[in-house]
């Protein structure tokens, strides 16, 4: 018998191996565009979640507060700070309107800019409206709240 019949033939053909092969390979890219997209997911929600942890920690650094009103919210962005997640300004210079907050999730800093404006000028409390600014893969966002300052 010169051939034999399609039923004794035992194994895939290499046309049925590249078939499933490429059906392997978009499930796959599919797979890791979702991880991807959830991960880029978690840390913008990351970043909202700490906007008010963030703006508690300028109470330690009120000189801060006296240096920033005025200024764009997004400012300290730049060449040495291109996002929240890498930054290279000092959070504690008085001099940077930046403020960081270090995610007790991981111990890694989060890189927020800021202003403000005074509000009021209390007997017991200074009140400032704050504008919070993060920068992540190529979006902005700014949040404002007010913080009290005890005298």
């Amino acid at each position: 018998m010169l051939f034999k019949p399609y039923m004794e033939k035992k194994g895939f053909s290499l046309i049925e191996f590249l078939v499933s092969l490429a059906i392997l390979i978009l499930i796959g890219i599919a797979l890791f565009n979702s991880i991807v997209f959830l991960l880029h997911r978690k840390l913008i929600d990351t970043l909202n979640a700490h906007v008010p942890d963030a703006a508690q920690n300028l109470i330690v650094y009120r000189e801060k507060l006296e240096k920033c009103s005025g200024v764009d919210a997004c400012q300290a962005f730049d060449k040495n700070c291109t996002s929240s997640i890498y930054c290279k300004k000092d959070c504690t210079s008085p001099n940077t309107c930046v403020v960081c907050y270090t995610n007790p999730d991981n111990g890694k800093k989060i890189f927020y800019s800021f202003n403000d404006s005074l509000l009021s000028n209390g007997t017991d409390a200074v009140l400032y409206k704050v504008k919070i600014c993060w920068k992540y893969g190529g979006r902005e966002n700014v949040h404002t709240m007010v913080i009290s300052i005890p005298k």
